[in-house]
């Protein structure tokens, strides 16, 4: 176990490097890969250096709650994606946060001989970080794929990387099926522009698609006919939906809604971005005249 420990140690600048550019751009200050096998090995490669000391001491590697919760129940080819937030309620979670990591995007998806995981944190106090997880998927995609090009080559022939683990996480072939795995996930990560949603960090609420766009235009002093005429709807229709935002966000005016927006500058801007792109991919095409 010491030399696993010791290979994480010195492969934390490594993997830093190549984390700089999410934490340069989404303020994200952890990041772990972890491959479970089959046989119970696991390999991780992360990058911050107070953690990789509890994770061993506590040896977090054998957290049959996280094995029971999300590893175990993966179908093959399955993919997962959980968010971490709130008040922690485990060992585990507790003492991330006092090492002031929280507000996790963890996936986890299975290959016949072993499961991935990434994850990425900020810090407590950092909750616009999820805008950035739900709007940034392409982000994520490229960053996965610079990873495993850059690192996983490291890992080749090295008897010292491997972490031995009481799990056991190989699926059993008579549930399994790819016929039968679960896609739900794709609307999670590939949201069409009907199901995209607003995350808010202050306040922390989930507005749908068009309560987003109308936050949007009114924190930007569009009236109520421009913005009808932008989303192609009845001046009454946008009245409508801006009565049930304000039931949703709890605020009486408009002006209340527009600081509501003016906080949230940056998760409404990448979530603009996103719902954007997401209509024009789904807009059909048209011959020129």
């Amino acid at each position: 176990m010491k030399s696993a420990w010791s290979y994480n140690k010195s492969m934390m600048d490594v993997v830093d490097d190549l984390c700089q550019p999410l934490e340069t751009y989404f303020d994200i200050t952890h990041f772990a890969f972890l491959r479970f096998y089959n046989d119970g090995r696991l390999v991780r490669l992360a990058n911050h250096t107070s953690w990789l000391n509890t994770f061993f001491e506590k040896e977090f590697f054998n957290d049959k709650v996280l094995f029971e919760e999300y590893i175990q129940p993966l179908r093959l080819f399955e993919e997962k994606v959980i968010f971490l937030t709130g008040t922690p309620k485990c060992e585990h979670a507790k003492l991330l946060i006092s090492h002031n990591l929280w507000n996790f995007r963890v996936s986890f998806k299975r290959f016949p001989e072993y499961v991935e995981s990434y994850c990425f944190a900020t810090a407590i106090d950092n909750r616009d970080v999820f805008a950035y997880y739900m709007n940034n998927q392409e982000t994520f995609d490229a960053f996965f794929a610079h990873f495993k090009e850059k690192a996983l080559p490291l890992l080749q022939s090295n008897p010292h990387i491997y972490i031995n683990t009481t799990l056991n996480i190989a699926h059993d072939p008579n549930k399994t099926s790819i016929k039968n795995v679960n896609t739900s996930f794709l609307q999670e990560l590939y949201p069409t522009s009907n199901n995209i949603k607003l995350i808010l960090s202050t306040p922390s609420l989930i507005l749908s698609a068009r309560q987003g766009e109308l936050l949007f235009y009114i924190s930007r002093g569009y009236s109520m006919k421009q913005i009808a005429q932008i989303l192609q709807i009845s001046p009454r229709t946008v009245e409508t939906h801006v009565s049930h935002l304000k039931i949703k966000t709890k605020l009486k005016s408009k002006a209340d809604l527009v600081v509501l927006g003016q906080k949230n500058h940056n998760s409404l801007a990448f979530f603009m971005k996103r719902l954007l792109q997401m209509k024009k991919k789904s807009s059909p095409l048209v011959a020129p005249s």
